[in-house]
Parts: C-alpha cells; structure tokens; sequence
C-alpha cells in the first residue's frame, strides 16, 4: 500500500466538508453568506430540470429510456449520453496551473479530465484513503445532482510548490506536494449556497513517464 502523509489536511469547505467527516461539518466550518432572495416552493417546483453535465457519462435514473417510475410523464426526450475518449495524461510543466486545473475540474464534475491522473486505490480523496476510481466517479455524480453552480476564485500569489523526501519503488522521484489558496461558492439546486477560502493541495508525482495523483485535499482557513 502506498503511503500519503496528508491527513492533516483533510478538513473540507461547503460541499467538500461532507467529504471530510468526522473533521467538521457543512454548519461548522462553512461560513454563512449574505441570505440569498427566497426561492418560493411553487418556482422550486416548476424550474425546468438541470441537464447532467458530468462528463462520466453518468444519466438519472429517471432519464433512461423505458424508465416508468416517479416524475415520468413529466420527462422530456430521455438523455442521450456519447462516448468522449478520455484525454491522456501528460507530465506536468506549469505545476500552478496544474494545481488549478485539478480544482477547476473537480468544481465541474469533469470525471474524465482527472480519471488518467488518479491513482486507483491508493489515492487520498479529502480525507477518503485508498479512494477508488469507481468512488470518486459516484461522489462527483452525486454533486452533480446536488449542485447547480460551483464558482472559485484563485489567488496565484499563494501558490506553494514543495517537494518532499517521499520516494518508493512504485514511482519515480519524489512526492510533490503543490497547494493554492481559493475562495470558493457552492450553489445546490434549492438555493442554498456555501462558500468557504480554502487551501487546496494535490500531492502527485511520476509514474512510467506520466503524472499520477496521490492526494487531493482541503482545508479550510
């Protein structure tokens, strides 16, 4: 098994602290922004439904075709999905823009972008050791159902780049560990929105020639 020594940044924000318990809750640690207009149950009801725009080819359960279960005759044309290759892996040159990168895809559910960098089964997912391919793929689908809009803001002066003394036969050179401060807010479909300044830190290094990610945590500040 292979060891990433991140735990103490395992702490989450707004929708991410959920990924972190028992570190802190979505109340505890998400602080309460200025209370959005109120959104009436009757515009929550009659709001056309979101469109799954995960690219893990992740579709509702209620959107299947021949699907005749609750919400049916309400559904428009079932939801198509089209196969998208995968884009390859490659070493990293720019490590700032990379350390964004891995948020900004992970705030769009864009499960493909990452899937070539994740190390299956050893990968530290805020907080969720030895996280799986297959668990990381249902943990963004369900943010997908959850959240309507995720908006992040980097502040590139903050960005560190640390490499440390973490070597073993399974990869080549050391670990590296490059993190970023973001001010980031949450929107789920009820109107509710979290929003949190985090550190956001990706711990990754070189296998065969290609970048694998080993860690992927945040904490909030």
């Amino acid at each position: 098994m292979l060891l990433v020594t991140m735990g103490t940044l395992a702490a989450g924000l707004g929708y991410l602290s959920l990924k972190n318990q028992p570190f802190a809750t979505r109340e505890q640690t998400v602080a309460q922004p200025t209370p959005s207009p109120r959104i009436t149950e009757q515009a929550v009801a009659t709001a056309p439904r979101a469109t799954p725009v995960i690219r893990n080819h992740y579709v509702p359960a209620d959107q299947l075709p021949g699907y005749h279960g609750e919400g049916a005759a309400n559904r428009s044309v079932p939801a198509v999905t089209q196969e998208v290759p995968a884009p390859r892996a490659t070493l990293v040159q720019d490590p700032a823009n990379f350390v964004m990168s891995v948020l900004r895809n992970y705030n769009n559910h864009d499960y493909l972008a990452l899937a070539p960098y994740l190390v299956s089964g050893h990968l530290n997912y805020f907080g969720h050791r030895e996280a799986t391919d297959a668990f990381i793929r249902h943990d963004m689908a369900n943010d997908v159902r959850t959240y309507a809009e995720v908006n992040c803001t980097f502040q590139p002066e903050t960005f560190k780049h640390e490499v440390s003394n973490e070597y073993s036969s399974h990869w080549e050179g050391p670990m590296v560990y490059d993190s970023i401060t973001a001010y980031t807010e949450a929107r789920e479909f009820n109107g509710k929105v979290h929003s949190a300044t985090t550190r956001f830190t990706v711990g990754y290094t070189s296998v065969n020639g290609v970048t694998k990610i080993y860690a992927m945590v945040d904490k909030v500040l």
